[in-house]
C-alpha cells in the first residue's frame, strides 16, 4: 500500500506567522514595484498578482479551518489589495505614457 497524502488542504488553519510572513513579502515586492515605475521600468505585475492570490488563499483557508481572525492581518490585507489596485493604475498609465512616446 502506497503512503500518498491525502489531497487538499490540511485540516488545521495556517500558523499565523505564515500570513505574517507572506503579508511581508507582498509588501516588499509592492516596494520594488514603486520602484521600478518610478525608474521606468515596467514592474512585474504576474508575480506580485500570484504573490496576493496566495495571501488571500492563506487567510481563506484560516477562515475556513476554523482559525481566529486577526483585525491586524485583516486590515492589512485589506490595504495590500487597495495598494495593489493603485499600483495597477499606475501601470495602466505607465504604459501609455511609453505607447504615446512610441517606446510601448
Amino acid at each position: 500500500m502506497s503512503k500518498t497524502p491525502p489531497s487538499g488542504p490540511p485540516a488545521h488553519p495556517p500558523a499565523p506567522h505564515v500570513l505574517t510572513g507572506e503579508l511581508a513579502r507582498v509588501r516588499v515586492a509592492i516596494a520594488r514595484a514603486k520602484d521600478d515605475l518610478a525608474q521606468d521600468r515596467m514592474p512585474d505585475l504576474a508575480d506580485l498578482r500570484s504573490m496576493v492570490a496566495g495571501v488571500c488563499a492563506t487567510a481563506l483557508h484560516g477562515a475556513e479551518s476554523g482559525g481566529a481572525p486577526d483585525p491586524a492581518k485583516a486590515s492589512a490585507l485589506e490595504a495590500m489589495l487597495a495598494e495593489l489596485e493603485v499600483l495597477e493604475d499606475e501601470v495602466r498609465k505607465f504604459r501609455d505614457r511609453l505607447a504615446k512616446q512610441g517606446r510601448g
